[in-house]
């Protein structure tokens, strides 16, 4: 029971990493960007299922079938990891040649394993709530124009925010 109890450690683990190393697209991106404020929040929620199919009466099969695992994170600017996430994003948004920086950044962070007969689900999701400021291009008397460049946000390589 002891091997079994590895293999599938060792499985999840492995799809974890491997669903954390692909891009997510964001679902959803509320900003309310007021011109005549300096700083404006934003809320973005990136979202993704990844299904693992299986045969019937293989190992994979017998390990994940009837599986329930739950795992969640939540953090702000005061973890180290969320420190570097902010870094690399604002890095991004260099490179890109924007002005715009984040400077307050809260993370929540969930995963979910659901096994079932002949696949198994793994739902994450990712909610970044924060402040953005540098948005402003040019500003006059009439109008405004403001940098939207930072809504593709990205970053290379992996962030560890609390171990995970």
């Amino acid at each position: 029971m002891s091997g079994k109890v590895v293999v599938f450690s060792v499985l999840l683990t492995t799809l974890i990493i491997l669903s954390t190393s692909t891009p997510a697209w964001a679902a959803q991106l509320e900003a309310r960007i007021n011109p005549d404020s300096i700083t404006s929040d934003f809320y973005m929620i990136y979202q993704r299922t990844i299904f693992i199919e299986y045969n019937e009466g293989g190992q994979i099969a017998d390990l994940l079938r009837q599986q329930s695992w739950t795992s969640s994170v939540t953090a702000d600017s005061s973890d180290p990891g969320v420190v570097d996430l902010i870094d690399k994003l604002n890095l991004k948004f260099f490179n890109d040649r924007s002005s715009v920086k984040i400077s307050d950044l809260s993370i929540d962070h969930s995963v979910k394993l659901t096994g079932r007969g002949l696949n198994t689900a793994i739902d994450y999701k990712l909610v970044l709530d924060g402040t953005l400021s540098g948005y402003i291009i040019k500003k006059d008397q009439i109008r405004t124009l403001i940098d939207m460049g930072w809504r593709g946000m990205s970053v290379v390589g992996p962030v560890v925010v609390k171990g995970v």
